[in-house]
């Protein structure tokens, strides 16, 4: 499969700014620190005795810590960082369940967790019979799956629950879809360069299955306690650092 070598070999595509924001954006999520936490998680399950293994607390404090690795997604980009903070908080509790779903599917299938029938039937317990992202829909490269998350971070889709709440509305929701065209726009550069138009068209089809899967996830697992918990703590966190940053 190319690799973003081949990208760096020949930047023609892409201007400097497009190349910086690439560059940049490849090290906001760490792929290998997640992968390193999953075959951790599994060299731990796999010395216990087999009645021991995948327990609901095991599983609970894994998903959380890979969940965890997502909070650098918002932290660490300027673009979301410029952001007026109510427009963040928006984006945040309407975009975090999404990206946790599908970051987590793409390390769990990587690591191979889902061929342990343990981990699987621990995941129903704790979410129910959620309907796992497909391995074909996940069939990215690193570049494209970091690429893809940077745009789900700034997407304004949610599912709709009909309940007498008022709904708050995004402030500038048109510098946000700027943002979000850049990187749709980066993202197709990278794949007609690394790839070819077909290819692109397939990897952005299996992008919006794969959104399709993970809206279908959220609306099985909204009233999952163990789910809204997770994501809570994971929005809280990166509140927080955000607090905590601009001090």
């Amino acid at each position: 499969m190319p690799t973003l070598n081949l990208l760096e070999a020949n930047q023609s595509t892409l201007t400097n700014d497009q190349w910086n924001l690439f560059s940049n954006l490849m090290l906001y999520y760490d792929e290998h620190s997640s992968l390193s936490l999953a075959e951790r998680f599994i060299s731990q399950q796999n010395i216990l005795p087999i009645k021991l293994r995948f327990k609901y607390r095991s599983i609970n404090e894994f998903l959380l810590s890979i969940f965890a690795k997502v909070q650098l997604l918002f932290e660490k980009n300027p673009d979301f960082i410029s952001l007026y903070s109510h427009d963040r908080s928006i984006l945040l509790y309407r975009q975090m369940k999404y990206i946790t779903i599908i970051s987590s599917s793409f390390i769990i299938q990587q690591s191979n967790l889902f061929d342990y029938q343990g981990f699987n039937k621990g995941i129903e317990n704790l979410f129910g019979n959620v309907v796992i992202i497909e391995n074909k829909l996940l069939y990215f490269d690193i570049p494209f799956f970091k690429l893809s998350l940077a745009i789900i971070c700034f997407s304004s889709f949610d599912y709709i629950i009909y309940e007498n709440i008022p709904t708050k509305n995004l402030i500038n929701m048109k510098k946000i879809l700027e943002i979000q065209n850049l990187y749709i726009e980066l993202a197709w550069r990278y794949l007609v360069y690394v790839y070819d138009d077909k290819q692109a068209i397939i990897y952005f089809s299996n992008l919006i299955r794969c959104i399709f899967t993970a809206i279908n996830n959220v609306i099985l697992m909204q009233d999952k306690k163990a789910f809204v918990d997770m994501i809570n703590v994971i929005i809280e966190q990166t509140e927080q650092s955000f607090i905590v940053n601009n001090k």
